[in-house]
């Protein structure tokens, strides 16, 4: 049984502590975030302030239960963490082609669907019930919203944001930093840092 550690305490990590909860293959043995004080010790769980991170890497492996993934990648960083620091969790309820390939760190949601000849990069979040159909390739720090869909042959890039509901037609490319509003419908491969939204979807801001 892997050993797990959270690295924060908000909403998105309480469904990532329910899913180690019932999962045989993690144990959850503490949550590290920036609202704990002091160390203390509930129902055999540590709890600790995140700036004592150090303390824990020979103990456990961690996950970015934050849901920025711009937030992910700066705790990574500042703690000069590795991918070999992380665990990657799998909900059982999740349906996993085979062959899909899920880097270190992710974390795949209750009822999400992956599909065949499909690639996912470091610390992603695929939510609950989005479902990522054939040969996709999603980068790192991504974020697919609950019920969003990514039908085949789409490529989303680094740090962007897919929202609730927001579909993505086939083959299309979803640059760097890009946030799909909800229930937005993707015809064309999307401006790195924009916001996007609406059916079709269109560009209604620039990002820095």
């Amino acid at each position: 049984m892997k050993k797990v550690i959270l690295i924060g305490n908000g909403g998105h990590s309480r469904v990532i502590q329910e899913m180690i909860n019932k999962n045989n293959a993690y144990e959850l043995i503490g949550i590290l975030d920036q609202s704990v004080e002091s160390f203390y010790k509930e129902e055999s769980v540590i709890y600790d302030n995140t700036d004592n991170l150090s303390y824990y890497k020979q103990e456990a492996s961690f996950v970015l239960a934050i849901g920025d993934n711009k937030t992910r990648k700066k705790i990574m960083k500042e703690n000069n963490l590795e991918p070999e620091n992380f665990a990657t969790i799998i909900d059982p309820s999740a349906i996993v082609a085979t062959d899909v390939s899920i880097g270190a760190g992710t974390v795949v949601m209750p009822g999400a669907v992956i599909n065949t000849g499909t690639i996912i990069g470091n610390h992603t979040i695929i939510n609950t019930r989005a479902v990522v159909e054939h040969d996709n390739v999603i980068e790192d720090f991504v974020h697919i919203s609950p019920n969003a869909t990514l039908t085949g042959t789409v490529r989303v890039r680094n740090f962007s944001h897919i929202g609730a509901g927001a579909i993505v037609i086939p083959n299309k490319t979803i640059y760097e930093n890009v946030s799909v509003g909800a229930g937005a419908v993707v015809v064309e491969d999307a401006e790195k840092n924009t916001v996007i939204v609406g059916v079709p979807a269109k560009i209604i801001k620039r990002r820095s």
